[in-house]
C-alpha cells in the first residue's frame, strides 16, 4: 500500500470514527468538519483539500446533510410556533370581542337600573320589596 493509499485510508477510518463519535486525537463533541476530520488524521486540512478534494466533497457534503435535517428540523419548529401564535391571537380577538359585548350588556344593565332607580325615588311608584331598615 502506497503512502497516499494509507493516508485516504486513514482519512476514511478518522471520518468514520468523527461520525461515530469516538475519535481518538480530538474531542468527542467536534463536528465534523475538513478540520476536525485532518486533525484526527494528524495531517494539515490543505492535504485534504488540495491531494485528496474527493474526500474534501465527501466531507462537505456530509456536512450538508446535517446542515439540511437541522435546517428542516429548524423550520418545522418555526411552523408550528407560527401556527399556535396563529391560534392564540385567533383566541384573543374571540376573548376581546366578548369582552366588548359582556362591558356593552354591563352598561346597558347600567343605565336600566338608574332609570329604575330614578322611578322609584320619585315617590309615585312604590317598591314591592320591603325595606329592612
Amino acid at each position: 500500500m502506497t503512502k497516499h493509499e494509507q493516508t485516504r485510508r486513514d482519512l476514511e477510518l478518522a471520518l468514520y470514527r468523527i461520525q461515530k463519535g469516538r475519535p481518538k486525537n480530538i474531542t468527542a463533541e467536534r463536528k465534523l468538519s475538513i478540520v476536525s476530520v485532518a486533525e484526527e488524521t494528524g495531517v494539515s486540512a490543505s492535504t485534504i483539500h488540495n491531494r485528496y478534494p474527493d474526500m474534501a466533497e465527501h466531507i462537505r457534503t456530509l456536512m450538508g446533510k446535517d446542515s439540511r435535517r437541522q435546517r428542516n428540523e429548524l423550520k418545522s419548529r418555526l411552523d408550528q410556533s407560527v401556527e399556535t401564535i396563529r391560534q392564540l391571537r385567533s383566541d384573543s380577538a374571540g376573548l376581546e370581542r366578548q369582552i366588548k359585548a359582556l362591558a356593552s350588556e354591563n352598561a346597558r344593565l347600567l343605565t336600566e337600573n338608574h332609570q329604575l332607580t330614578s322611578t322609584v325615588g320619585n315617590g309615585k311608584v312604590v317598591s314591592l320589596t320591603k325595606n329592612k331598615d
